[in-house]
């Protein structure tokens, strides 16, 4: 007979037990193939949503809420091979005519037909024209919008002057614009187009961008710009030098101006305040430039009486009649005689700057007059006063509109006659550092810069400035946003590692059953082995036949298993997005399957089908042929079997050490707790198995004669007959038992804790986000009774109010990897004083002072300090404190966010937070307040929701519970769990299969030893009772172990206000108990089903 054919007429003869060795590798297979196909799919639609997302753009200019030309997109287009598409971006809320529905948060984007040619080869676009709009799917099936529909947009009022600049108007924050909708766009058809990475696509309104300028004010500007890149032809190199070339003064909102009758040349912003970056180029750009800071003041006070407003210039010496002291000035004589001044008297100067939370601040200054000039009244004077709108632009002071109060009862007809002749002609002037230490500000303090001017006039003074400014210092730095959005999806989760790491147990239970079936397969035919081998067929001939045979079956098992794992992912992928999706953030996956992976886990399943057959086979052939022909048992034929004391020295080792653990954890609260009480579970899971082996080698060791004829001493023996079953047994019930108790344990739940200052929710009742900014402090009464909540409805209501600037979603709903989270500025005294939310971990301030004052901190490298939430510090950034994350500011510069503090579990997950000081300085353009949490004192918190909903939906509130918003947080890792507790419940579920084919195994092995009680009188039912009764011992010391090293696993867990109740908990176990028995109790009954008596006369 040959050697195939022999191994073909084994695999057939023994078809039974080789089918089980097939279905158990066909199953860790199908795990390990569904979950490095699931991992792939994840992958994919990652990528296929950022495919979606950026279309053909592979570049971008953000330039948030400074303009600069469209028609720069133009002039770039001209240097590149590339398309670009200049935009206007907006946000606000999307409003049905009744107002039944409405949207907040909606992006709003004003395009013209060269958004179109960035669409995804393939895909189509329709370009909104006039008053219609094209909205994205998500949108459409929010509001149910279909072609044809009216819908009625507010957005925020975007203005070149920063909203929070001093005297910048406010006199209309927001606008409407009603649209008809003219198509719908797919999320293929860059429907999902966002500039950040994140999973959940935002809802979008297209327009015409010229009729969004025409709306906005801002007629022929844009502030992004959109440019193709497929192929990359282009590299982010060639576009920056594109942009350093096509960019203008006028992009950087800048001007240059030849004074009449001087020949000096000046340049103006109509932001009002020169950049702080762009002052110091412009000052070094062109030798003799002069700097000049002009201001509006409430009133200038004499000794007698004052005259009310007017402008101070503060100029250097060379621009001063005469040298002064920082505490001296020079007046013209119209403010002398009118306020009754002399050379050398005290002069009061008030004016207004704008303090925290957008709060009017009024300060004086007194001064000692120098000189007295007289009122020439030229244009170069005139030109002094900065371009105010609401202000410069008006023709009498009645009309003054700045974004301070004006008294208007205070202006005489004086003060209307001077503003007729001269203008903002400025009536004082000081030395420039007194200026800059007066009304300096984040936006800076120059507001105007005079040149000699040359002999060609302007241009040779734009080129000099164009080459000292650069394009990121006025906020026209490019982004690769191609290569972000591909760091992104591949930097996610590895959601086949993840599962398969979900999946181990079943894996491992998978395989340990494979290793049983083998096993009893093995010892089938011991007898068999032992004749091949006793009739001189050398021991690696037998190994190969045998090994042969294994790896038929286990091939044959990872095909089937492979194809039944394809199924699986598509399972797998289906509860994700179902049942399942809090783990995903209700993101949008896709079946992709592909040769890779599937190999990989068939591959990797025959290996591990194999590896526990070739460990049976070596122990038998390890030992001695007589014994191996003869089918007797290991520690059998007076064999001793030790005396345990290794294990039981072992065992109580393990006790001390999980005990040791306990003690010195304390009260065990936080992450570090909860690993150190789950190692200790899982040190006294381990004591509890070496401690059961020391006590079965020691009941294995004694003599029959001690051991007596009761049914629980023959149970025992039993038990310690083939100890190592019987340990893998209690080991496999134990630790599912273990892991399922300990995981379940650790779902949270927010619960009765959401008012507890130091929990998730921090303890405000509410958490809402702006469409358009809020300016004022709503705590303030005078912001409460503008914006119509003077109620008793807010009593003892308080705010805080966070900054916010746009980026990647960080939290565990986004599975792409934030490249760059989103930025929130808060004031640290506010939280801190009210001791909300708990860290996790933190760098830890001085004096037990709260973590929260660490972002007050000042690094020598000007790193600034920043707090995430710990769990996205960890998987959002796989970051530690301590690490920095890159940003850069809207004036181009990088600058680091280093990690202070990681807050435990909070409802600011997907933010890092940053001083509010720290924010203002980096990004001044971003005005006002997106983000508040409210505590509602003993109001009622639904009544409150509806009242601030409907009093600030011009401002777009979404408000929500804040404990519906950690839950939303919350249920990601609750679903993880969830998914874990049920995959590991399957591997106990396994393992039950595994203890009721051990027991048919047990009793197959000992039929003639249950004939013989049967002979000597047992009855059957004694009999029956005998063998269950040593298998549920099994059973019951695996529950034990297992719930008792849970219990110690889960006491912070239990410790915590969010511990789940028990019942669930409870009915697990006992589930598990009752499936044990039920297995025990089938096989038990299978394989006594023939007649005994045939087996003791065999003896």
């Amino acid at each position: 007979m040959t050697f195939q054919r022999l191994i073909l007429r084994n695999l057939r003869f023994y078809w039974r037990t080789n089918l089980g060795v097939a279905l158990g590798a066909g199953l860790s297979t199908a795990i390990l193939v569904a979950a490095m196909l699931t991992g792939s799919s994840v992958q994919y639609s990652l990528q296929k949503q950022a495919d979606d997302r950026l279309g053909r753009i592979a570049f971008a200019v953000v330039s948030g809420e400074r303009f600069f030309r469209a028609a720069l997109a133009q002039d770039v287009e001209f240097e590149l091979p590339a398309t670009a598409a200049a935009a206007l971006v907006s946000r606000g809320s999307a409003i049905i005519p009744d107002g039944a529905l409405r949207a907040n948060g909606v992006q709003v984007i004003g395009i013209d037909r060269k958004f179109g040619n960035l669409a995804a080869e393939g895909a189509t676009f329709a370009i909104p024209d006039g008053d219609a709009a094209t909205v994205n799917a998500k949108l459409a099936a929010r509001l149910g919008l279909r072609e044809g529909d009216d819908l009625v947009l507010r957005m925020a009022k975007s203005q070149v002057v920063p909203v929070e600049t001093p005297l910048a108007s406010q006199d209309q924050m927001s606008i409407t614009m009603r649209v008809k909708v003219g198509a719908i766009a797919a999320d293929q058809s860059l429907g999902r187009f966002s500039m950040d990475a994140n999973t959940v696509s935002p809802e979008t309104v297209f327009v015409s961008r010229e009729a969004l300028a025409a709306k906005l004010s801002l007629a022929g500007r844009a502030n992004m710009m959109l440019l193709s890149g497929r192929g990359r032809a282009v590299q982010i190199q060639d576009v920056r030098r594109a942009l350093s070339k096509a960019w203008k003064l006028e992009d950087a909102g800048l001007s240059l101006q030849v004074l009449p009758g001087t020949n000096l040349v000046q340049m103006n912003s109509s932001r009002v305040f020169i950049d702080p970056e762009v002052s110091v180029a412009a000052l070094t750009a062109i030798p003799g430039a002069q700097p000049i800071a002009s201001y509006f003041v409430n009133e200038f006070r004499g000794a007698g009486r004052g005259s009310p407003y007017g402008f101070i210039s503060a100029v250097n010496t060379q621009q001063l009649p005469c040298p002064l002291l920082i505490d001296e000035v020079v007046i013209n004589d119209w403010l002398a005689a009118d306020a009754g001044l002399r050379v050398g008297d005290s002069m009061a100067i008030s004016y207004y700057v704008i303090g925290p939370m957008h709060k009017l601040e009024e300060h004086t200054n007194t001064f000692t007059v120098r000189q007295i000039v007289p009122l020439a009244g030229t244009e170069a004077e005139r030109a002094l006063m900065p371009l105010i709108p609401g202000l410069s632009d008006r023709a009498t002071c009645k009309d003054w509109k700045p974004g301070i109060p004006i008294n208007t009862d205070k202006i005489r007809p004086a003060d209307e006659d001077y503003w007729k002749k001269y203008k903002g002609t400025p009536k004082v002037f000081t030395t420039f550092a007194a200026g800059r230490k007066m009304w300096e500000s984040r936006f800076g303090c120059l507001t105007a810069v005079r040149y000699p001017a040359p002999g060609d006039g302007g241009p040779a003074i734009e080129s000099a400035l164009k080459k000292n400014i650069t394009i990121d210092q006025i906020g026209l730095a490019p982004r690769d946003v191609r290569s972000e959005a591909a760091a992104a999806a591949a930097g996610s989760v590895d959601f086949g590692q993840l599962f398969a790491g979900l999946s181990m147990f079943i894996v491992f239970a998978a395989i340990l059953l494979t290793g049983l079936l083998f096993s009893f397969a093995v010892e089938q035919r011991a007898t068999e082995i032992g004749t091949l081998a006793a009739l001189g067929l050398p021991r690696g001939r037998i190994r190969m036949i045998f090994m042969a045979e294994s790896a038929i079956l286990a091939s044959a098992g990872g095909v089937i298993g492979s194809i039944c794992g394809i199924y699986c992912n598509g399972l797998i992928l289906k509860g994700l997005t179902t049942v399942w999706s809090g783990a995903v953030g209700g993101a949008a996956l896709q079946t992709h399957i592909t040769a890779a992976p599937v190999v990989q886990g068939l591959i990797a399943g025959i290996v591990a089908a194999l590896l526990p057959a070739a460990f049976v086979f070596m122990r038998l052939m390890a030992r001695p042929i007589s014994m191996v022909q003869k089918n007797v048992p290991p520690g059998a034929m007076g064999r001793s079997a030790g005396s345990g004391r290794t294990s039981l020295a072992s065992g109580l080792l393990f006790l001390a050490a999980a005990f040791l653990l306990v003690f010195t954890a304390g009260e065990g609260r936080g992450r570090d707790a909860a690993g150190i009480f789950f190692g200790a579970g899982a040190l006294l899971l381990a004591a509890g198995l070496l401690l059961i082996n020391s006590a079965f080698t020691r009941l294995s060791s004694r003599k029959a004669a001690r051991n007596g004829l009761s049914l629980f001493s023959l149970a025992m023996s039993g038990c310690t007959r083939r100890k190592w079953r019987s340990i893998a047994t209690v080991g496999l019930l134990s630790a599912g038992i273990f892991i399922v108790v300990a995981v379940g344990a650790n779902r949270k739940d927010v619960g009765a804790e959401s008012a507890d200052r130091k929990s998730g929710t921090g303890g405000f009742s509410l958490i809402g986000n702006f469409s358009i900014p809020i300016l004022n402090d709503l705590n303030a009464p005078e912001a409460r009774k503008t914006l119509g909540l003077a109620t008793g409805a807010v009593d003892g209501v308080s705010f805080v109010q966070l900054r916010q600037r746009d980026g990647d979603d960080a939290s565990c709903l986004n599975l792409n990897r934030a490249q760059t989270p989103r930025l929130a500025g808060v004031d640290p005294d506010v939280l801190a004083t009210r001791g909300a939310f708990s860290f996790a971990k933190s760098l830890g301030p001085a004096g037990g002072a709260s973590p929260w004052t660490l972002l007050k901190m000042e690094f020598d490298d000007g790193a600034v300090p920043g707090i995430a939430d710990q769990a996205v510090i960890d998987w959002g950034l796989r970051s530690r404190i301590g690490d920095t994350v890159l940003y850069m500011d809207e004036r181009g510069k990088q600058f680091n966010v280093r990690l202070v503090g990681g807050l435990a579990g909070s409802i600011l997950q997907g933010s890092i937070l940053i001083s509010e000081r720290n924010f203002a300085s980096r990004f001044p353009s971003s005005g006002g307040y997106l983000t508040v949490l409210v505590d509602t004192g003993s109001a009622n918190a639904a009544l409150l929701q509806r009242t601030l909903s409907e009093r600030l939906q011009d401002h777009g509130l979404d408000l929500v519970a804040a404990a519906d918003r950690l839950a939303e947080f919350n249920a990601v890792e609750n679903t993880y769990l969830a998914i874990f507790m049920l995959l590991g419940g399957l591997g106990v579920l396994i393992g039950s299969v595994g203890l009721g084919l051990i027991v048919m195994r047990n009793i197959i092995e000992r039929r003639s030893e249950l004939a013989l009680l049967r002979a000597v009188g047992f009855r059957l039912r004694g009999v029956l009772g005998l063998v269950m009764l040593e298998h549920i011992m099994l059973l019951a010391l695996g529950l034990l172990c297992g719930v008792s090293s849970a219990m110690v696993a889960t006491i912070p867990a239990i410790q915590s206000s969010h511990f789940p109740a028990l019942g669930p908990l409870g009915w697990i176990i006992g589930a598990i108990f009752l499936n044990g028995v039920f297995w025990t109790m089938l096989s038990t009954v299978l394989a006594t089903r023939s007649d005994l008596l045939p087996a003791l006369r065999n003896e």
